[in-house]
């Protein structure tokens, strides 16, 4: 605690102070008014949070909840790219409450209030503009706490159970002290940082040793471990706490998404906390999820998102992934001084790739999050919330025509696509997707090597009667670019 203090204090002179370094012949993005960014990433805008310790919030709806180490504040954001503060209450000092739990119909919230006190308080949000404290339980101010069965619940990173059916008097089931809490009664040893509820009763574990654990808690009082990680060091050899986690769609994504952290490095290496996929598939069965990837960031270039030396660590922190992430796709990822990273996830291997940066000026980003699939508040201990645009480069415009668009069943219709402007892409592939009538989605169903003129044709045979779309995708050949698409073409067999 008194380290992170430190650390704090320190971050304003040392990280603002620092200078590129390195040659000057590799490529950089350039400035913005709050920080360097990639290509792909477009400086919106700077709410600013009374310089204060802002920890991390959560997004429901039109609305934010932000706290720190000093209020908590509520935020309108139906204009995203203009929060409008609601109400700020001022607490004095409380650490820290990362993890920001919202009941689900957003009328309360909870703070876990490690330091100095050791409380799980509880404050009334039904009214944005008048936040107030309706409860305090003495003896579970958990590092974090987060809600579980719809917030009847919660779970705290130290073991203690809470019951919350009535909010303004929560009743300890268990407290991190006494023998029947949770970590307890799944055998978890060496304590947790945080627990995510992926599904209604279900949670995903961070341990600060050990691998990640899946646990059944809908009878909150007696936990079952149900799944685990298959990587099985312990913290001192792997160098990080499991931090935070995420499984994608409630739980039905192939991939199961990790955080981890180490504080206080002054220098990037090998056992700092990374962002980690594991593959899940099978998991019923095996009980086990399996560790595929994990990513670093490292010291460098400030201009390359990259600083050349750290303050409060070289490591990762609070992530989301972004709307519509599918069996893969982007996450958003707070890496402190290197601010921000949106990382992306491959559909069919789990491997991790860098796509784009924001590094804060002075800053040290927290937790960065996506309001909708495009824009991203990243919230700094230092600045306050940096507004970002993920704005990644268009792909090639993609034609698609067809020559019959009322054929007859049996008929073989002629599909003739290409690229608006070749730019030397002739030799690379373009893929084929169909949606049958009645389906609810394109799947692919050929591919093909471009002409040197950037053309070519499908040829399908029609199996179907109703209305069919077609679309051709030709998939982006680097990081920089988004994948080149054409418009659905209606086809309706008789």
């Amino acid at each position: 605690m008194k380290r992170l203090i430190v650390g704090l204090l320190a971050l304003a002179v040392s990280v603002s102070g620092l200078t590129a370094s390195g040659s000057d012949n590799i490529a950089t993005a350039g400035p913005t008014a709050g920080g360097f960014a990639s290509d792909g990433i477009q400086y919106v805008g700077f709410v600013p949070f009374d310089q204060s310790t802002s920890t991390g919030a959560t997004i429901r709806d039109k609305f934010m909840y932000l706290t720190s180490w000093k209020n908590i504040s509520t935020y309108d954001i139906s204009n995203p790219e203009s929060p409008v503060l609601l109400d700020q209450l001022q607490i004095g000092f409380k650490f820290e409450n990362e993890d920001v739990a919202v009941s689900p119909d957003q009328t309360f919230i909870l703070f876990s209030e490690s330091l100095p006190g050791d409380f799980l308080r509880v404050y009334d949000v039904e009214d944005k503009s008048n936040i107030q404290e309706i409860a305090a339980l003495p003896g579970a101010g958990d590092h974090t706490t987060s809600c579980i069965l719809k917030c009847e619940y919660a779970y705290g990173s130290d073991g203690s159970i809470t019951d919350l059916r009535d909010p303004a008097n929560p009743k300890a089931i268990a407290l991190d002290s006494e023998p029947d809490n949770w970590h307890a009664k799944i055998g978890l040893t060496g304590g947790g940082h945080d627990v995510t509820e992926v599904k209604d009763g279900f949670i995903l574990v961070s341990p600060l040793d050990g691998p990640p654990l899946y646990v059944d808690v809908r009878d909150p009082a007696n936990p079952k471990v149900v799944a685990r990680g298959n990587d099985n060091l312990p913290r001192g050899e792997r160098g990080y706490l499991w931090h935070s986690g995420e499984w994608p769609r409630n739980g039905q994504d192939r991939w199961l998404l990790m955080q981890g952290e180490d504080n206080f490095n002054p220098r990037c290496n090998e056992k700092n906390g990374p962002f980690a996929t594991y593959d899940t598939k099978g998991w019923q069965t095996s009980k086990t999820f399996k560790l595929v990837d994990t990513f670093k960031v490292k010291n460098g270039r400030l201009d390359e998102g990259d600083p050349p030396a750290n303050v409060l660590g070289c490591s990762a922190h609070w992530f989301e992934e972004q709307p519509g992430f599918n069996d893969g796709g982007n996450v958003v990822i707070a890496f402190y001084e290197h601010g921000t990273r949106i990382l992306g996830v491959d559909s069919n291997t789990g491997k991790i790739s860098m796509k784009e940066f924001f590094a804060p000026y002075g800053g040290s980003t927290s937790a960065s999050y996506w309001v909708n699939e495009e824009l991203i508040y990243a919230v700094d201990y230092t600045r306050g919330i940096d507004i970002l645009r993920y704005a990644p480069l268009p792909g090639p415009r993609v034609r698609l025509g067809v020559n019959d668009t009322t054929p007859k069943k049996g008929q073989t219709i002629k599909l003739r696509t290409s690229l608006r402007r070749c730019k030397g892409h002739g030799g690379t592939n373009i893929n084929l997707f169909r949606k049958l009538p009645n389906a609810d989605k394109f799947e692919e169903i050929g591919s093909k090597k471009l002409s040197n003129a950037c053309s070519t044709v499908f040829r399908e045979k029609v199996t179907y009667r109703g209305k069919a779309s077609y679309k051709t995708i030709w998939p982006k050949q680097d990081d920089d670019h988004t994948d080149g698409k054409s418009r659905p073409k209606t086809v309706t067999a008789r």
